[in-house]
């Protein structure tokens, strides 16, 4: 497997710099950075059709989780729930992979933009992928932290992911089908309330996580958006996707409107 995550943004000339706003984008259970960026392919040219007027320039960032699930299927996952014990195996891995997403980031905006102070500004996920961007916007939060007995598995990543990400939170975070973690012992992302602005798109017909467990995660979440569509488990674009993109617009750049 490459570790490098895909990107889709356009190589320009290193003299001339232009603002990027950068989105990490978390593929599901037994997916990869490569196959969500084909199934979401459609969603770039709405970003960058409504962000050129604002004289930036979009980047969707695909990493691929680092727990193997089939090799010979590209099939992978940022964690593996035990059957046994309900522990999320690997959630470390995972968080300290996209740590190194978050570095690189940040190093590319210092070369590109001369800016010490930008990288991923936003995350989309989807189903396990929203899962963990939802705990992942929860960690970035300042002052949340794990209870006692949990620090030795969860503060080593914690303490990495604000590190990697300059100490910012993020500026919103869209989740498709997303659900909150079912271990205990990770209670502490979600009480306090996530306050990170979140949008959550469930799908009516969903069977995979049907629409009461996503209402359980933005139930989580201070203020949180939600939005039905006709369909299954997948991202859905066209019209349905338009109502995230004005979500992305207004809360990432407040001056903005469709």
């Amino acid at each position: 497997m490459d570790a490098r995550p895909v990107t889709n943004a356009p190589t320009i000339p290193k003299d001339t710099p232009k603002k990027k706003f950068r989105i990490l984008m978390l593929h599901g259970y037994t997916q990869s950075g490569q196959l969500f960026a084909l199934k979401t392919a459609a969603l770039y040219k709405a970003f960058a059709k409504a962000f050129k007027p604002l004289g930036l320039e979009v980047v969707l960032i695909y990493p691929t989780g680092p727990i193997s699930i089939d090799p010979s299927l590209e099939q992978y996952a940022w964690y593996r729930k035990n059957d046994h014990t309900g522990e999320y195996e690997g959630l470390d891995k995972g968080m300290d992979h996209i740590a190194e997403v978050f570095r690189e980031a940040r190093r590319e905006t210092r070369e590109e933009e001369g800016n010490e102070d930008g990288g991923v500004d936003c995350v989309l996920g989807f189903s396990q992928g929203a899962s963990m961007a939802a705990m992942l916007a929860a960690a970035l939060e300042s002052g949340r932290k794990p209870p006692a007995a949990a620090e030795p598995k969860h503060q080593g990543w914690l303490d990495n992911v604000r590190e990697a990400n300059g100490h910012r939170p993020l500026k919103l975070a869209v989740l498709y089908g997303g659900f909150v973690a079912a271990p205990p012992e990770l209670e502490w992302l979600y009480n306090p309330e996530i306050v990170t602005p979140t949008f959550h798109v469930i799908g009516s017909l969903d069977t995979i996580v049907v629409e009461e467990i996503s209402r359980k995660l933005a139930a989580k979440c201070k203020d949180a958006q939600t939005m039905m569509h006709p369909g299954g488990h997948y991202v859905p674009v066209g019209k349905w996707f338009m109502p995230v993109l004005q979500f992305i617009l207004t809360v990432g750049s407040p001056k903005a409107t469709l």
